[in-house]
């Protein structure tokens, strides 16, 4: 796609255009497109789910107003059935003082998302792969 292809393309499909093609590397890590919101209230989002793990990830990107996060999920069994237990990118960056950087990028900053993707496949490939959760990571 051209760059003049994307002048013409609002805000919200721009921003679902660029998680796709930053978070593709689930691809390979089995996961599968799932369902998507291009307009709504909250920023547009791309879930991606991977049917072996039981896990879903969840990316919301909105260049417009800088909103991103992205929410871990996945089923596990308890004595009372299964639930669904989940963390959102937010709140582990909140609590880790080396990631406060990817919360201090201004806003509509391009390079955010990449960012984003770059953190999460240098620091969470564990929880990607469903080989721990994020409570189980130094």
């Amino acid at each position: 796609m051209e760059q003049k292809d994307f002048e013409q393309l609002t805000n919200n499909e721009s921003s679902f255009i660029k998680i796709l093609r930053s978070f593709d590397f689930l691809r390979s890590e089995g996961y599968k497109g799932n369902g998507f919101t291009i307009y709504s209230r909250e920023a547009p989002n791309v879930e991606f789910v991977n049917l072996s793990l039981n896990q879903k990830i969840t990316v919301f990107w909105s260049e417009e107003n800088g909103k991103y996060d992205v929410v871990f999920s996945r089923k596990k069994s308890t004595f009372f059935g299964v639930k669904t237990v989940e963390f959102s990118i937010q709140d582990f960056v909140s609590n880790k003082e080396n990631a406060k950087n990817i919360l201090e990028l201004p806003l509509g900053e391009t390079n955010i998302l990449n960012s984003i993707s770059s953190f999460v496949q240098t620091h969470l490939m564990p929880v990607v792969r469903g080989e721990k959760w994020v409570d189980e990571l130094e």
